[in-house]
């Protein structure tokens, strides 16, 4: 069954492709372009969750980043220190977040995804990392990255325990794209 939300999404993102009165019309009346319609659709919305790297089911989120309604600006920062040998761990990664006044989370990143085309092109060589940080089942801490995938950006998640190279960059998001 069909959700009122999706088709609200549906409706959403005709209209950013510029659906007029008269495009309706002829979907109603043309089979072929209410499938081609619908393949658009479900393509443009179900591509945000299609390169999920992994399963957030009974994941607690254990230090939320606020966000605002309203388009969003990204900033990506380097947190990398010359004498880090190009690498960080995790929990320091954090930290240096917090002084260098980084933060995002979940919410900042689906909005990102969203509208992937507002993401600068120079951003495609670095993975694009939250510091709002999660809890797996088995106890383990994560952060949520954005990663380049080849055609579009996808969500992927990363054990703190493991090191961030220079090739990551802290996402400083400070407002949420509403839908």
């Amino acid at each position: 069954m069909i959700s009122l939300g999706q088709v609200h999404e549906a409706e959403l993102t005709l209209e950013k492709a510029g659906a007029t009165p008269e495009f309706w019309i002829r979907l109603a009346q043309n089979f072929e372009l209410a499938k081609a319609t619908v393949a658009f659709v479900m393509n443009s919305i179900f591509q945000l969750v299609a390169k999920i790297s992994c399963d957030m089911t009974n994941w607690k989120c254990l230090e939320p980043v606020e966000a605002e309604e309203g388009g969003f600006e990204i900033s990506a920062r380097e947190f990398i220190k010359e004498d880090d040998n190009g690498c960080c761990g995790g929990e320091e990664m954090l930290k240096r977040a917090k002084k260098l006044g980084a933060s995002s989370g979940l919410r900042h990143l689906e909005a990102m995804l969203r509208e992937q085309e507002k993401i600068p092109v120079k951003l495609r060589k670095f993975v694009l990392v939250s510091t709002e940080v999660w809890q797996c089942p088995d106890g383990g801490r994560h952060v949520l990255y954005l990663y380049w995938g080849g055609g579009r950006w996808c969500l992927g998640c990363r054990w703190l325990g493991s090191g961030f190279s220079f090739g990551c960059r802290l996402v400083a998001s400070h407002k949420l794209s509403s839908k």
